[in-house]
């Protein structure tokens, strides 16, 4: 069922100037019209973009869209001439499909979308959609596609070329305070990006991308083939600052195996992604916040031609970080990963809640690396790895590292030396190692992602660590209120994607309340007497 039209006159509003003795008449156009329910706060004038739509409507309405949207490289008239500005949104009709790879095919963007408006403080501008307005039987994602047919090989030639990074779907050149909501990205061939971040990007959101069906030349190679790109450093103003990737879905599993990066650039405010199958998930700087995100199936890149990561940071905003509530599982299961987590922390961070399981340890497990003195605090962790690779933390540079509440799962060793290569300014306690039989001869299994289930023997963790409410204190004075909540709780899991719609469901928050005062057990759950409940019990919020 197609939604309401919002149907607002555009009116044109002559004023008369005096320049001299002459007396010049400049057209105003109006803004734009009603917006639909569901817009961001300070969006209070919308324009209408629709595969049936034509650029000489007044785009003011759902009856009356334009085809392209400001910035195609084939807008004209009155798209054309209207120049976006905060507190406008501009609406995508679901469903539809723009074209960026070949030219034959209508709507076509006529390459590049480029981006180059900002809103402001209050008032952001949002290029999104209204769910009520779509094209078929029920509502999906506007879709920008590159025209190349899917493929789960390496192809000789891409159909229609993308030659450079700049040939992108979308470039967002300078914007700040712009919201990107809900669009699909497919059919990119060789070393374009599906979007680009240009130089200076900053307070803005990416969210409910849906990003897939990308393949790559031997020229071009599998990690280029990258979703979102963010110009990582001879630009200016830098660094890119207080962007938000949120509910991103970004999944190679119709790609050539092993191919395909998720996001190289900007990563300050990380929360509730799906990247799966890839070979490198994230390659960022200016790390802030990274939370509730699922990692799974990143191998080494299938060409050899550079070392597989699933979460490197090489650097972070000045201030209190933390790495929280994140799921990596089923890693390296085709070729040892180069990178699982590598941080680079230039003030205090706190990483905790996070599960890691089913892992090939590959050259580094857990790795830090500051030129400063800085101190990360890594508690009420699970680790696991499969088989007897060794658990590798590495330090360099000399991060004091506190490890507390702890659970590493591992065949190497049950010694601290088993996990950690550098012990050097390294402080751990009530931290519990156990080999792979022993942990599933206590109820942590694979199937209960670790966490405690009743089983013959001792439940290890409960009431095995030392209480850290300090740490939450320290959380919730910096501002991070979610982070706070997160240490205090039991998050039984991060967020986890539904394959049928492609997007991201996330469970309740509060689970099981850790002590303000008293032992915490050890490991991601503050277990009980019985098992934490199914991840598929709790209250899902779906984005």
């Amino acid at each position: 069922m197609i939604g309401t039209n919002h149907r607002v006159p555009r009116g044109i509003v002559s004023a008369l100037t005096v320049c001299g003795v002459l007396l010049t008449c400049v057209n105003a156009f109006a803004a734009g019209g009603t917006c639909p329910a569901g817009v961001p706060s300070g969006v209070t004038s919308c324009f209408f973009i629709s595969a049936a739509g034509a650029d000489t409507n007044n785009g003011t309405s759902e009856s009356a869209p334009w085809l392209h949207a400001p910035g195609m490289p084939n807008c004209a008239n009155t798209c054309k001439s209207t120049t976006p500005a905060g507190g406008e949104g501009f609406i995508f009709r679901g469903g539809d499909t723009w074209h960026f790879g070949n030219s034959s095919a209508s709507p076509y963007t006529g390459g590049t979308w480029t981006w180059l408006w900002s809103g402001s403080v209050g008032n952001p501008i949002y290029v999104g959609v209204d769910q009520t307005w779509y094209s078929g039987g029920s509502w999906a994602r506007p879709i920008l596609t590159g025209d190349n047919p899917l493929s789960t090989s390496p192809v000789s030639s891409c159909t229609y070329t993308s030659s450079t990074f700049l040939n992108a779907a979308m470039e967002e050149d300078h914007p700040n305070y712009v919201i990107f909501d809900n669009f699909e990205f497919t059919g990119k061939c060789g070393m374009a990006d599906f979007a680009v971040m240009g130089c200076g990007t900053s307070y803005s959101t990416f969210t409910k991308w849906y990003m897939h069906g990308w393949t790559y030349t031997a020229a071009n190679g599998a990690q280029n083939a990258e979703a979102i790109r963010g110009n990582t450093g001879g630009c200016s103003p830098w660094p890119q600052t207080n962007n938000t990737f949120s509910y991103l879905v970004i999944d190679g599993s119709d790609s050539p195996p092993q191919s395909g990066t998720g996001l190289f650039g900007d990563c300050y405010n990380f929360e509730g992604n799906i990247f799966r199958h890839l070979c490198n998930a994230v390659v960022c700087n200016n790390m802030h916040l990274v939370h509730d995100n699922l990692f799974e199936y990143v191998d080494e890149n299938s060409d050899g031609s550079g070392h597989g990561n699933v979460f490197e940071s090489n650097s972070e905003s000045n201030q209190i970080n933390s790495f929280y509530n994140n799921v990596i599982r089923h890693i390296g299961t085709l070729a040892a990963i180069g990178v699982n987590v590598w941080l680079y922390p230039y003030s205090t961070d706190y990483i905790f809640n996070n599960l890691l399981y089913d892992i090939v340890a590959g050259t580094n497990y857990w790795d830090a690396n500051t030129g400063s003195s800085t101190s990360w605090y890594l508690f009420n962790n699970t680790f696991q790895v499969g088989s007897a690779s060794r658990m590798v933390f590495n330090q360099n540079n000399t991060p004091v590292m506190y490890s507390y509440n702890n659970h590493y799962i591992t065949d190497y060793g049950t010694s601290e030396s088993s996990v950690f290569a550098v012990t050097t300014n390294l402080t751990y306690s009530n931290d519990i190692i156990q080999s792979n039989s022993t942990a599933n001869g206590q109820g942590y299994t694979s199937s209960e992602g670790y966490a405690y289930s009743p089983a013959s023997g001792s439940a290890a963790t409960v009431g095995a660590g030392t209480n850290k409410q300090s740490y939450c204190t320290a959380l919730s004075s910096a501002g991070l209120s979610d982070a706070a909540t997160a240490c205090q709780s039991d998050t039984r899991y991060a967020c986890t994607y539904n394959s049928s719609n492609h997007t991201v469901t996330c469970p309740a928050r509060t689970v099981v309340a850790r002590p303000s005062s008293g032992a915490w057990g050890v490991g991601a759950y503050q277990s009980a007497s019985d098992p934490p409940a199914s991840p598929t019990l709790f209250p899902p919020s779906v984005h």
